[in-house]
């Protein structure tokens, strides 16, 4: 099976790339940064060039290709481009799909991205999977909640570095998992044909809980620094107003669901527990500065 991902180079995605390769699939990734998608090509796989913005730049990508995994997704310093990428970008791609008669699609989601609508990411996320379930694609959705690998710059390096962290007042419960898992559970359900995948870990994790994880691990104590989530909404509310300040009031929208958990319930829970992995990540960066 000849397998195209798009969002090779991101945290899901580079995962994606070394654990289809490992299990014999021929890997075609479509890249619009080539500098950036050296290692991908070191990995093993095929770069060939595309990007979401420019529909028309990607009907090479799909040439020979049986199966599509599309885990890519806007990035912050992108959010004016949000439209361009999450939506007529996906749609796009979905019709070269159609065209080229993948055989399986796999869309890289958010879990309850259907609750809300007044975040552009979420909307867009939750349409094209109704856009993808009328397709007639053979198709899974994949939803995650969060990745072990976000938490290092949220939270382990700022400890370290005695950095300050920013929490709301109320903080959600979130059942975060490690990546290179996520990647091994998705390939492994190309062979499937079932349509809904929501992968979490095994535990939900509220932010405090986090803290003193990596307090624990790493031997320092957190300045933390507590913001009231009326106080964040009101902020948002008054930035909508400003066009110029539209990208950053769609930042703190988020803090609308910051609310909410977003826990074990009707999914695949992986097996490796937040514990582990940060014991891991500690234990190699104390070791490598006890060395310097």
């Amino acid at each position: 099976m000849s397998l195209l991902i798009i969002g090779a180079t991101g945290t899901l995605g580079t995962q994606l790339v070394r654990e289809a390769l490992s299990n014999g699939y021929e890997v075609k990734c479509m890249i619009r940064n080539w500098s950036k998608a050296s290692f991908i090509k070191q990995l093993g796989a095929q770069l060939v060039y595309g990007d979401l913005r420019w529909p028309e730049s990607m009907g090479n990508a799909f040439e020979g290709v049986t199966a599509v995994i599309d885990a890519s997704v806007t990035r912050w310093q992108d959010l004016s481009q949000m439209t361009q990428i999450d939506w007529e970008g996906k749609l796009a791609l979905l019709e070269y799909a159609k065209a080229s008669q993948v055989k399986r699609y796999m869309f890289c989601s958010i879990l309850n991205a259907h609750l809300y609508p007044q975040l552009l990411l979420m909307k867009y996320k939750a349409d094209f999977e109704t856009q993808l379930a009328l397709s007639g694609l053979d198709y899974t959705i994949c939803r995650f909640a969060g990745f072990y690998q976000a938490l290092i710059p949220a939270y382990a390096l700022p400890i370290l570095d005695s950095r300050p962290l920013w929490l709301l007042l109320k903080p959600t419960r979130i059942a975060y998992i490690d990546a290179t898992e996520a990647a091994q559970l998705m390939i492994r359900q190309l062979c499937s044909h079932d349509h809904d995948l929501n992968l979490m870990g095994p535990k939900a994790w509220s932010p405090n809980e986090i803290i003193s994880l990596c307090e624990q691990l790493c031997g320092k104590k957190a300045n933390v620094i507590r913001v009231d989530l009326k106080w964040l909404q009101s902020i948002e509310m008054i930035l909508k107003w400003f066009q110029w300040t539209s990208p950053l009031a769609q930042q703190l929208s988020w803090s609308r669901i910051l609310d909410e958990h977003f826990e074990p319930n009707e999914a695949t829970l992986a097996q490796r527990s937040l514990e582990e992995y940060l014991q891991e990540y500690y234990s190699k960066v104390l070791s490598k500065l006890a060395h310097e």
